[in-house]
């Protein structure tokens, strides 16, 4: 987990503990409280990528896991690219109908940072970390957005998918496993 969360805190500016709890979420969890139903997943899709700016100077894919088993699928890079978005809501679906990990182990990772956040073992914000941890709690540890500073720093817009059906889907994109150092 550490690795992980080292990465995308070298990689994003302003990410903070919202953005940790989110990244976890989704690590364990995956996307699926995102598709209500195909047609809507779609169209939230196609919307996004006529927003984005094609870019190919980011990454295409970020790992959630250091295997690469989940990752987020960037869209600036995937429409400057120019692949087929039929394919990405492919494997976003057929992702998200498993995911790698499930609420409890999502929980225990939180607890885990949170410990080593109170300990000083990790340099983040304790207070941030205590109140993001609160309003989970409150709410029953929902799926959140990033942070503000987060958002506006990164402009962040992507797609999570497991490996395994985004490579089915999307071979073309198979160069780009592994490409992180950590």
């Amino acid at each position: 987990m550490m690795k992980i969360i080292k990465l995308h805190r070298r990689i994003h500016p302003g990410f903070s503990a919202r953005d940790a709890y989110k990244l976890l979420y989704q690590r364990h969890m995956g996307a699926e409280h995102m598709i209500s139903n195909v047609e809507s997943a779609r169209q939230y899709l196609y919307d996004e990528l006529a927003m984005v700016i094609p870019d190919e100077t980011i990454p295409l894919l970020e790992p959630l896991w250091e295997n690469f088993e989940v990752v987020r699928i960037n869209l600036t890079p995937f429409k400057a690219r120019g692949i087929d978005p039929e394919k990405l809501l492919t494997a976003f679906l057929d992702s998200s109908k498993s995911s790698k990990g499930g609420f409890e182990s999502f929980m225990q990772e939180w607890a885990d940072l949170m410990e080593m956040v109170k300990n000083g073992l990790v340099n983040f914000d304790r207070d941030d970390f205590e109140k993001v941890n609160e309003i989970a709690f409150e709410n029953n540890y929902p799926p959140m957005h990033h942070s503000e500073e987060y958002a506006k720093l990164n402009h962040p817009a992507y797609r999570l998918a497991r490996c395994e059906p985004l490579l089915k889907n999307i071979p073309e994109i198979s160069g780009e496993i592994g490409k992180f150092k950590f």
